[in-house]
C-alpha cells in the first residue's frame, strides 16, 4: 500500500515528485513479480483505471489526493477508499513504509480481515518516538498502533534497529535498501571534465537542506552542479529558494528526467552531494555508489561512508567545498574510492539480495 506510488510503477513522470520510499517499493515489487508472486498496489486516483495492469503489477486506487471535505476528508472518502481497494486487492500479505496515519489503517483492516502486514521504515524520523514528522497527534496515535499491530517491522540500517528496539520495545528485522546495477558499466577514470561535475538529487524540504547546497555553489563557481527536482514550487520558501538557484550560473536545475536518463547525470559527476539532516538510507549515495560515483554526504547511514571510505562526511557547508576539492583533486583518491564504492554497493545493495530477504520474511509469515 502507497498512495503516492503511481507515476513511480507507472513511469509518469509528469504526475509529481517521487521519493525515494515510492521508488523502494517499486524496485522491490518488479522483482518479487518476476520471480512470480502475484504483486498490487494501492495507491490514489491520478485518472488511471482502477486494477490497471502496469507491467504484470496491478494497481487498484483509492481517491484522489484533496478529495472530499476538510476536516471531513480523513475518514470519507480517504480511509474508506483505502479500505475498499485493500479489498479488492485481496491479498494475503500487505506491505507498507514510511510512517503514517495509513500504517495503522492498513494494520486495523489486516487485523479485522486475518491478512498478515509488513510495515518498513524509510526514514530515522520513523523510529524515535520524538521525532516522527506527522502532524496531528491522531495520525501519531494510528503510527504507533499499526507499529504494534505489524507481523513485522523492517529497518534499513542498525541504527534504526535499536532505536525501534529501545523506543518501542520491537525486535524488527533488517533488510538494506537496494538499488539497480547499470547495464554495461565499466570503471572509468576522473576526467576533467568530471572534476567539474556534482548532481544533487531531490526535493526542497526542510530535511534535505537545499540551501546548503546553494551556500556551496555561491562560494565554488568552479564547479557546475546538477540538481535533479521537480522545479515547481510547492510552497513560498520553496519558490525562494528555486529563485535563488536560478541566479547561480553554475546551479543547472534539470527539472524532471525520466528514469531512464538519470544514469546520464550520476555518469557525468565527480561526486553526488546529499546535504539531508536526516534520512533513511538515501537513494542517491546507493545509485551513485552502484557507477563507482563517490558520496559527499551530511547524512552517514550507520557511519558507512566513513568506515568504508565511500566519500567525505560533512558538518557544515563550509566543509562541502574543502571535501570536494580533497577528493576530486587527487585523480588516484578518487578511482581508489570509486572502487570501494563500487564494490561496496555490490555486496550489500543489489535488488536481489534485498528481495531474497523479503521472500524470507514472507515464508516465515504464519498463514
Amino acid at each position: 500500500m502507497s498512495p503516492k506510488a503511481y507515476p513511480v510503477v507507472s513511469g509518469r513522470t509528469d504526475l509529481g515528485q517521487i521519493s525515494g520510499a515510492e521508488v523502494q517499493q517499486n524496485l522491490i515489487a518488479r522483482e518479487l513479480s518476476r520471480r512470480g508472486h502475484t504483486i498490487s498496489f494501492v495507491t490514489y486516483d491520478y485518472g488511471q483505471e482502477d486494477g490497471i495492469d502496469c507491467d504484470g503489477i496491478r494497481v487498484y486506487k483509492m481517491c484522489r489526493p484533496h478529495a472530499g471535505i476538510p476536516g471531513l476528508r480523513f475518514f470519507h472518502p480517504q480511509w474508506t477508499s483505502l479500505w475498499r481497494a485493500m479489498a479488492r486487492a485481496n491479498a494475503r500479505v500487505y506491505y507498507q513504509r514510511t510512517a503514517g496515519c495509513e500504517t495503522g489503517q492498513c494494520a486495523l483492516w489486516c487485523r479485522l480481515k486475518m491478512r498478515k502486514f509488513i510495515f518498513a521504515v524509510a526514514s530515522d524520523t520513523d523510529c524515535d518516538p520524538r521525532g516522527i514528522f506527522l502532524d496531528t497527534r491522531r495520525d501519531r496515535w494510528l503510527y504507533r498502533a499499526g507499529l504494534r499491530l505489524a507481523n513485522e517491522v523492517v529497518a534499513q540500517t542498525e541504527s534504526q534497529y535499536g532505536v525501534l528496539r529501545r523506543a518501542f520495545g520491537i525486535d524488527p528485522l533488517l533488510v538494506r535498501s537496494c538499488a539497480e546495477l547499470p547495464v554495461n558499466w565499466k570503471p572509468v577514470d576522473l576526467s576533467h571534465e568530471r572534476r567539474r561535475h556534482l548532481l544533487w538529487i531531490g526535493r526542497i524540504s526542510p530535511k534535505k537542506r537545499f540551501e546548503w547546497l546553494l551556500d556551496l555553489a555561491a562560494v565554488a563557481p568552479e564547479f557546475v552542479i546538477d540538481v535533479v527536482m521537480d522545479t515547481r514550487p510547492d510552497s513560498d520558501i520553496a519558490e525562494q529558494m528555486l529563485a535563488r538557484a536560478r541566479t547561480l550560473a553554475n546551479v543547472r536545475l534539470q527539472g524532471r528526467i525520466q528514469p531512464q536518463r538519470i544514469g546520464e547525470f550520476y555518469e557525468r559527476a565527480g561526486l553526488v552531494i546529499c546535504t539531508s539532516l536526516v534520512e533513511g538510507f538515501p537513494n542517491t549515495l546507493m545509485e551513485g555508489w552502484a557507477r563507482g560515483v563517490p558520496s559527499l554526504t551530511t547524512f552517514d547511514p550507520d557511519g558507512i561512508v566513513e568506515a568504508g571510505r565511500l566519500g567525505a562526511v560533512a558538518a557544515s557547508p563550509g566543509d562541502l567545498r574543502r571535501l570536494a576539492h580533497e577528493l576530486l583533486d587527487d585523480p588516484k583518491r578518487w578511482r581508489e574510492t570509486s572502487e570501494r564504492a563500487r564494490s561496496y554497493f555490490e555486496q550489500n545493495h543489489g535488488v536481489e539480495s534485498a528481495v531474497d530477504s523479503y521472500e524470507r520474511i514472507l515464508k516465515g509469515l504464519p498463514i
